[in-house]
């Protein structure tokens, strides 16, 4: 819909998973066993999590092409649970400083839970690792989900007489990770959402991040691929990593060979692996791929965008986009 006939915003909707990151700067390597000494220059408190580092991307992202946030232009907003405690509030603060301040105004605050925390070494070689307590995001449960999205002016100014209605991006960020969200309810929360905005928005994108999905998260959810059927059939934008989506796809992943500095010329084994772990990227894109358009929902057109991307770090990405009757003629691999 063009500027001149629209009457109503688009929206961009990031619910899930939200924490603060302490990072540990310029560590030197990881651990080699339980009581090696590790040394780090440095430390520093960041907003970590996929509701916030995805709502962050797209606000910068229309900055910097001149685009506009706000009551006319698109709409953001965070839909996580914090604790009510010093680290949710430099959440919620971050999300209205870096985003929009708009943004923050859903953020949810429970006084009986902790505010999600992840501690985070970033070694000198480029890696990092991770380690989470999930805190107030193991709360987060549908029914407030469903309630903060229906108190949204899209939802309450929609019906006759409210002109043209705008688009929705709704991006779940991590649901796999957060126990009230993940299987049967993540398939009532898409099923509710979907029944919410048929009439409130001009269209609802559906788009899902599997960051950090393990074998234990693929049986929970119930799915050889780590997302229920009813979701997989209905989604129009999916992340995951390498391993995530070997994960998902119950593949093997391939390992690299130990290396501390940047491939030369003269690093072999290094090269190879990265040859190796490109091509079987591709691969897992093109299962994903056949994967959502075999299983696509009927009502779901043919001419609709389909986007899948398979992240694999320092080795690049595969990103496949386009109608889905286009794709669906082209074999990646």
């Amino acid at each position: 819909m063009t500027d001149e006939t629209k009457d109503a915003p688009d929206w961009v909707i990031c619910a899930g998973l939200s924490c603060v990151d302490l990072l540990l700067l310029q560590v030197d390597r990881p651990p080699r066993h339980d009581d090696d000494l590790v040394q780090f220059s440095g430390v520093r408190f960041a907003p970590g999590g996929g509701v916030y580092h995805t709502l962050e991307s797209v606000a910068s992202t229309l900055r910097a092409s001149g685009g506009k946030l706000g009551p006319s232009a698109v709409q953001l907003r965070a839909i996580t649970l914090v604790g009510a405690d010093r680290f949710g509030r430099f959440y919620s603060r971050c999300v209205s400083e870096s985003v929009a301040p708009e943004a923050a105004q859903t953020i949810l605050f429970a006084d009986t839970v902790n505010t999600g925390v992840s501690v985070v070494p970033v070694y000198r070689s480029g890696g990092r690792g991770c380690y989470v307590d999930l805190g107030a995001n193991r709360a987060l449960a549908t029914e407030a989900v469903l309630r903060s999205i229906s108190a949204l002016p899209i939802i309450q100014r929609s019906g006759a007489g409210a002109g043209s209605p705008g688009s929705v991006v709704l991006h779940l960020a991590y649901p796999h990770l957060l126990p009230e969200l993940q299987g049967d309810h993540l398939v009532d929360l898409v099923s509710r959402l979907q029944c919410l905005f048929a009439e409130a928005a001009e269209s609802l994108v559906l788009s899902l991040d599997v960051n950090g999905a393990t074998k234990r998260d693929s049986t929970q959810l119930g799915s050889a691929f780590g997302i229920p059927e009813f979701v997989f059939q209905r989604l129009d934008i999916l992340h995951a990593n390498y391993e995530e989506a070997c994960t998902l796809l119950d593949e093997e992943a391939l390992t690299e060979s130990p290396t501390w500095h940047e491939p030369t010329l003269q690093d072999r084994a290094s090269y190879s692996d990265k040859l190796s772990i490109r091509a079987h990227g591709r691969r897992l894109l093109e299962r994903f791929k056949e994967r959502i358009l075999k299983s696509s929902h009927s009502s779901i057109c043919d001419e609709r965008l389909l986007v899948i991307a398979v992240t694999l770090g320092r080795h690049g990405a595969w990103v496949f986009g386009g109608p889905r009757k286009t794709l669906m003629r082209i074999r990646l691999y």
